[in-house]
């Protein structure tokens, strides 16, 4: 059964806390933050539907901790602690207190997402000081979420925008890959083409995911069109990351060891690509004949992909490339589909899965490059380098441009992770 804290209980706790903001330096101050978040906590909780007691009272006790002398320091989990022993001492269930105590332990972590209380308190927080210090004086984890506090709920994802001919879509796909292909050298290593034809790659890697999921097509004519497609992807890998390379640095006299060494890198790959005849590798391949899915198969194969999108959140936290990879593939397949037009997703969330697409694919580009150029001057490899070759300075530009990058991850990662929160 579900315990409702009296009027009287509330009122103690309010009692206690104007007791000790009182003795505060600062009580003014403290006075006005104290409400304001009580009156964020109670607005939100009306709005999300959630208990407006429990809210009020972790909202009450959320600063008990930084307010009593000598605990300014981790004053959110010494607050948890204190707000522990008064709630006992209301008599009050320990699932009750518990989820009070979370709240008030984890609100300085505004960086993170939480339960829905810990949410609700993180937000109101933010709220009261958006109000006291207007929003440019507030942190950037602060501003996200007095952006996004009013939203509830946002919408159920739609499946099937349209009828679903994949077959159309899978011939269409490799028809145009073909022509990619086709080019005369000149302009098939054109960045753009090499861009679109990794594009279309794994377009059809995802169309050939939709297909396995939901097994309507030969698993003989699926296997070969993704071992083709899988042989074209990575054909193409180091070509394509080389070109994105060389744009990514700059033109000036300053670079031209690291230009020159790059460009090498790009003509040996260019050359390694024409031994292939990528032509006869599709002869004969323009679509794989299979059902039209239901909605159903769509509406499973896109919840797997939220699911491993959430789970992805926690490789970010990890902070490795290869986990970082992992959250932009997921994203990425979400596109895809949304291109397809077999799945509609909320403004707000396309907006976030293009940034962090484009962010992580910018900072690993140039994690990577920057090891390349490291590796390449320690072990002497490439004739010609000089002793200047990725000096101190160059260093220090790499090192600013990740952290320009890594900031906006940080807050694009924190906008995914609220959306995915209140998704239905």
């Amino acid at each position: 059964m579900k315990q409702q804290l009296s009027s009287k209980i509330i009122q103690d706790l309010e009692d206690h806390m104007m007791k000790i903001i009182s003795q505060h330096a600062d009580s003014d101050y403290e006075l006005t933050h104290y409400r304001n978040v009580c009156k964020y906590s109670l607005e939100l909780a009306r709005i999300r539907n959630l208990k407006e007691d429990r809210a009020v009272a972790a909202a009450i006790l959320h600063d008990i901790g930084r307010l009593l002398p000598n605990q300014k320091k981790k004053h959110a989990a010494a607050g948890a602690s204190l707000a522990k022993s008064i709630l006992q001492e209301q008599s009050l269930n320990e699932k009750t207190i518990t989820k009070i105590c979370n709240a008030i332990r984890n609100h300085s972590e505004k960086s993170e997402v939480g339960t829905l209380y810990d949410e609700l308190l993180k937000d109101a927080d933010s709220l009261a000081h958006r109000e006291e210090l207007e929003y440019d004086g507030i942190r950037w984890m602060e501003q996200i979420r007095c952006d996004y506090a009013y939203e509830t709920k946002y919408e159920q994802t739609a499946y099937l925008t349209k009828k679903a001919d994949l077959c159309t879509l899978n011939s269409e796909t490799i028809t145009e890959l073909k022509k990619c292909l086709a080019f005369a050298p000149c302009e098939l290593f054109q960045k753009s083409n090499i861009h679109r034809i990794r594009i279309l790659s794994n377009q059809l890697r995802t169309l050939c995911r939709l297909m396995e999921i939901m097994s309507t097509c030969d698993s003989k004519e699926l296997s070969n069109l993704n071992k083709k497609v899988q042989k074209l992807y990575k054909k193409t890998a180091r070509l394509r990351e080389t070109q994105v390379y060389l744009g990514m640095i700059p033109e000036s006299t300053d670079w031209i060891e690291e230009r020159r060494f790059l460009k090498d890198i790009i003509k040996r790959e260019e050359e390694k690509f024409c031994k292939w005849n990528w032509s006869k590798v599709f002869e004969g391949l323009y679509s794989i004949h299979f059902a039209d899915p239901e909605r159903n198969d769509i509406e499973d194969y896109v919840r797997e992909l939220f699911s491993d999108l959430k789970k992805s959140t926690v490789y970010f936290e990890k902070g490795s490339i290869k986990n970082l990879h992992k959250l932009r593939i997921q994203g990425k397949k979400l596109l895809y589909l949304k291109e397809y037009e077999l799945l509609e997703i909320c403004p707000q969330l396309l907006e976030v899965l293009k940034n962090l697409h484009s962010e992580i694919g910018s900072y690993h580009d140039l994690t990577v490059l920057c090891k390349l150029f490291y590796e390449t001057k320690q072990l002497k490899s490439h004739p010609g380098i000089q002793l200047d070759f990725l000096n101190q300075k160059k260093q220090n530009w790499f090192q600013d441009q990740m952290d320009e990058n890594n900031d906006k991850m940080k807050k694009d990662l924190l906008r995914l992770k609220i959306i995915l929160s209140k998704y239905l």
